[in-house]
């Protein structure tokens, strides 16, 4: 993707897009959205983000088959907090009813500033314990962290775009990474039919955009 040069932000703050996946209008309209609440410059954030969906759309076309009409894009901005500084791990649960149940389903995202997201090789430990009863309540949190601190860490390079599937068993364990430090920039999308978003929209009240 394009260099961007982004050093810090003015505001937390989270920018969505739930609708038709209309390339040119989500990529100016976020990096408006990017561009006003940062030091990084408007022409350089368009640029990135129009690559950034042109790589991930043409991916999800050509190596899941799925249906790319509509989309969820969202650009979310932290200033440092200590929130993580205890990991979250977990596998991405379902987001929407699916009109292919079979096929796989993804989220792409990439760091754009600060800590880039942790993530674990699923090793034996890994499985035994995200298979644990209720491990995806928030009680479980330090109990996870605990059990697999001595776990190796999957490096993601910067400017790396990772691909999460989600909604299934083996889906990616992955947790937000220590914040604490530095202000924080994450982009994320994730493709589906429009009737797949528009129950997205409403399963989180949302909503879709044409």
């Amino acid at each position: 993707m394009p260099a961007l040069h982004l050093t810090t932000i003015t505001n937390e703050d989270e920018y969505s897009w739930y609708g038709d996946f209309s390339l040119a209008r989500i990529a100016t309209e976020a990096a408006t959205f990017l561009s006003s609440n940062s030091d990084a410059d408007p022409s350089a954030s368009a640029a990135l983000l129009r690559s950034f969906l042109q790589q991930t759309s043409a991916y999800c076309a050509r190596e899941e088959g799925g249906d790319i009409a509509a989309c969820w894009l969202t650009i979310r901005m932290f200033h440092p907090t200590s929130e993580y500084v205890m990991p979250r791990w977990h596998r991405d649960g379902r987001m929407f009813a699916w009109d292919e149940p079979k096929r796989v389903h993804s989220k792409y995202a990439v760091t754009l500033l600060g800590p880039r997201t942790l993530l674990l090789p699923e090793t034996e430990v890994v499985t035994e314990m995200l298979g644990q009863k209720n491990s995806w309540k928030e009680e479980m949190r330090g109990v996870l962290a605990e059990g697999l601190k001595g776990e190796p860490v999957t490096e993601v390079r910067e400017g790396e775009v990772v691909r999460f599937t989600w909604g299934e068993e083996d889906s990616p364990v992955h947790s937000e990474p220590d914040m604490s430090a530095g202000d924080r920039v994450f982009v994320s999308v994730l493709y589906g039919s429009e009737r797949e978003l528009r129950c997205m929209c409403e399963w989180r009240k949302q909503v879709y955009r044409q």
